[in-house]
């Protein structure tokens, strides 16, 4: 069962705290596993195998606000689906509006499925430095 909390971005411009300014609706994604114990099904197996993680999994795309509040999560999919597989999927697609702006990592090849909604992505560029990896800056499309 999806968990939605997704607030409108009238309501959200409608409480705060400096009346008269609108802003874009932010939200941050990312996608998480869970490891589940290994299906006796084959096909159950194929389908819930990560090899991200390298063992069986199951999915789940989380979304937060800019105030780090979790706005959306999805239904769970098997380990196996795609990033994008999985936005395309889960719904998250149709709560977006126009001049909504949704972050990602770079994982998340996006772009097309919300340029057709006049929606922005931006994805941090990283640089490694002292084995921590740095945003150094954005991409938009």
């Amino acid at each position: 069962m999806e968990l939605n909390f997704w607030t409108p971005l009238d309501t959200i411009n409608a409480n705060t705290k400096v009346k008269g300014q609108s802003s874009r609706y932010v939200v941050i994604i990312d996608c998480t596993e869970i490891e589940i114990q290994k299906p006796k099904s084959p096909l159950e197996q194929q389908q819930t195998w990560s090899s991200y993680k390298n063992c069986n999994t199951v999915k789940a795309l989380v979304g937060t606000n800019a105030t780090r509040v979790v706005v959306y999560v999805s239904d769970v999919y098997g380990g196996s689906i795609s990033d994008r597989a999985l936005v395309e999927k889960c719904g998250i697609l149709d709560l977006l509006k126009p001049e909504d702006i949704v972050l990602a990592d770079r994982g998340f090849q996006i772009q097309d499925l919300l340029a057709s909604r006049d929606v922005s992505i931006v994805i941090p560029d990283f640089v490694k430095m002292g084995g921590w990896a740095i945003r150094t800056s954005t991409t938009s499309f």
